[in-house]
């Protein structure tokens, strides 16, 4: 399946281990930048700090693309400008917002049931996560100037696990995994595909548009807590706590003091162009 001519077809199949595994080998070969692995259903698929991922055939869209990185450039924040540009792709084409949740996650707004059989107010949901990892690759026998790195992207298209969200749940419009891939790669690969991507400051100013956190009171997992003020353009978290000082978090999991994201009036802050 080829999606844009200036790419390499997709290597596709129907089931895999890992669309990251898959990927490396690739780029080991020589496989192009914009080069990209699918799966209909990964066996071993895998997100940050080696969690699992649940990757079931038909529910979503499994995928690692080879993209450039600046040479210089933090790989903390590049799942930040992934999710940036996943995000705004996705959007134009649902219609669905879509938000950035540091270091690495893509939230949709849904509105849940009760289990009284009411609803509650609408809350942000996982609809997809983002993996980086910087992997050898060669071309013409040389190793490549610019960092390459596997960026393994999995969404929720149909179907999501209890307490995540889909994108595209039941009765509304739907978007097979291959039109999924062809939306994901146009806007994800930049046009020349060797283009190092990087989070520089017209990057910072898309994502705190998108910003989950933002305003919201967390507590990450080495015991800072407080209230997050933004993301800095080196891809840090920043969090000032109840006496003001501010801390930047670099790694690991934040989540919401509150157990789960309620809408605020501050999510909808304007389109990131």
């Amino acid at each position: 399946m080829r999606v844009r001519e200036d790419l390499p077809p997709i290597d596709w199949h129907p089931r895999l281990a890992s669309t990251q595994d898959r990927l490396r080998e690739l780029a080991a070969a020589g496989a192009a930048f914009g080069s990209a692995v699918v799966a209909e259903e990964q066996t071993a698929g895998r997100g940050r700090g080696g969690k699992g991922w649940v990757s079931v055939g038909g529910d979503g869209l499994w995928m690692s693309v080879l993209l450039a990185r600046a040479p210089g450039g933090d790989l903390a924040g590049f799942p930040l400008v992934v999710g940036l540009r996943v995000a705004v792709g996705l959007e134009e084409w649902s219609g669905e917002r879509i938000m950035v949740k540091w270091p690495n996650d893509l939230f949709v707004e849904v509105v849940p049931r009760d289990p009284s059989g009411g609803t509650r107010g609408p809350e942000w949901r996982k609809m997809g996560g983002i993996l980086c990892e910087t992997v050898r690759s060669e071309r013409g026998g040389k190793t490549r100037s610019a960092p390459s790195v596997a960026v393994g992207i999995g969404l929720n298209l149909t179907g999501a696990p209890e307490d995540a969200a889909a994108l595209m749940p039941g009765g509304m419009r739907t978007l097979s995994v291959r039109e999924a891939a062809s939306v994901v790669l146009d806007v994800l690969v930049p046009v020349p595909a060797d283009t190092p991507l990087r989070l520089d400051e017209r990057v910072h100013e898309g994502l705190a548009r998108r910003d989950l956190l933002k305003g919201r009171r967390v507590r990450s997992e080495v015991g800072v807590e407080g209230v997050a003020s933004g993301m800095g353009v080196d891809g840090a978290l920043v969090v000032r706590d109840d006496s003001g000082r501010e801390h930047r978090i670099w790694s690991g999991s934040v989540r919401p003091t509150a157990g789960s994201f309620p809408s605020l009036e501050s999510d909808s802050r304007g389109d990131v162009e």
